[in-house]
């Protein structure tokens, strides 16, 4: 599992080597800045988000219930988890403040401890896309994914060929990018070069699974987890 983590405002001074810093975690993706909560507004819409960073000059924090949060000499990590009685609402639950000056070892340890309990689901739940869909670039494209419509993800050779219902889409996307974009209880990655969605495997057997008319090769252990899956669903 790959966390996606973005920041809101300017990075603190002392903090250049944000994506040096994350790009050597690879449980971690960083994907971006954004001035203000709006500006994320469409991003936020469209991906799922685990942490959020507050940087330096948010807009949104000139209000003085938040502008405790405004960083000075720290800057505050912050994930974003469901609400159990609200599904539709997000919360933000505030984690550590990573002190100046900044550490990598310090910035790796908050967010493993982060990427632990959102794996292990123990204090806090996923935040999950609110949305049917998620977006992937195809050549100079950018393309709606719709995760009922995707059967299963290959990977090829300079390339990811995601099989849909009714067509294949090629993408130069990183395969664990795209695993970060699909929801965890409907995808299970079944080999090293195929992730399926386990809602369109027609029957196993002991060394692959069918969906259509293609055969897919998984491991011993993806095949114990759609066996049961499947069994479930009887």
């Amino acid at each position: 599992m790959t966390m996606n983590c973005i920041m809101l405002g300017q990075a603190p001074e002392g903090f250049e080597a944000l994506e040096n810093y994350i790009g050597k975690m690879p449980f971690v993706r960083f994907d971006g800045s954004f001035d203000s909560m709006t500006a994320a507004h469409d991003y936020l819409s469209n991906h799922k988000v685990d942490v959020l960073l507050i940087g330096n000059k948010v807009s949104e924090m000139q209000q003085p219930r938040l502008a405790l949060l405004e960083p000075t000499e720290a800057l505050p990590v912050v994930v974003l988890c469901n609400v159990p009685e609200t599904p539709q609402l997000v919360s933000m639950k505030a984690v550590e403040l990573v002190r100046k000056p900044f550490s990598y070892n310090h910035f790796h340890d908050v967010l493993q401890r982060i990427h632990y309990a959102i794996r292990d689901s123990r204090d806090f739940t996923l935040l999950e896309p609110q949305y049917h869909y998620f977006v992937i670039r195809s050549d100079d494209r950018l393309l709606k994914i719709d995760y009922n419509q995707l059967q299963y993800v290959e990977v090829m050779d300079d390339h990811i060929l995601l099989h849909m219902i009714d067509q294949q889409i090629a993408t130069t996307e990183k395969l664990d990018w795209i695993v970060s974009r699909l929801p965890a209880g409907d995808f299970l990655r079944v080999h090293r070069w195929y992730v399926v969605n386990v809602n369109h495997v027609i029957y196993q057997r002991d060394n692959y699974v069918v969906i259509g008319r293609n055969k897919i090769p998984v491991t011993i252990q993806a095949a114990a987890v759609i066996a049961a899956r499947l069994k479930d669903e009887q």
